[in-house]
């Protein structure tokens, strides 16, 4: 008599090898998802961006004194100076709630040469993670944007820190 089947050595050998490959493929997964998340924070600082220059072409060049002033150039907002308030966009670090009002840059924080803060080692400006900062500590005609990761400092671009202006 003949039996047809596997062995429970063999069985046993085809879980760890499954298990093994569904835990590479996890870590890959988990690497993913915050890629994804640094690419959407990066998407949020350009809609920034594109809010304080809107808010600069309405106001004769001068751009907004706060990220607050700028919310009616948010999505469902009236793109108007003192206009209705559109909404903030979405952390993706944080499940997918909205900013609030964010904060102001702290003093330790403020960035007054833009060449100088992009050189300085990804991380050295921290905030709250996900957030995105709007420094206007320059001057009326210019600003700053950065935005942070997972871990709360800024995220960099492989040279330095990423950090959003029209310098």
């Amino acid at each position: 008599m003949r039996n047809n089947g596997f062995t429970l050595i063999e069985l046993l050998i085809v879980v760890v090898i499954v298990g093994i490959l569904a835990s590479i493929s996890y870590a890959n997964f988990i690497g993913a998802q915050d890629k994804a998340r640094s690419a959407a924070l990066k998407a949020v600082m350009r809609q920034v961006q594109i809010s304080a220059e809107s808010y600069a072409t309405d106001s004769g060049g001068s751009y907004p004194p706060e990220l607050a002033a700028m919310q009616p150039y948010f999505p469902g907002g009236s793109s108007s100076i003192g206009g209705n308030p559109g909404q903030w966009p979405s952390n993706p670090f944080v499940n997918g709630a909205n900013f609030g009002s964010p904060d102001p840059p702290d003093d330790d924080e403020s960035i007054t040469d833009i060449s100088a803060a992009r050189a300085m080692a990804p991380g050295t400006f921290a905030d709250d993670p996900g957030g995105v900062v709007y420094d206007h500590a320059l001057n009326p005609s210019s600003y700053a944007i950065w935005g942070c990761g997972a871990d709360g400092r800024c995220l960099g671009d492989g040279r330095g820190q990423l950090i959003l202006s029209n310098q």
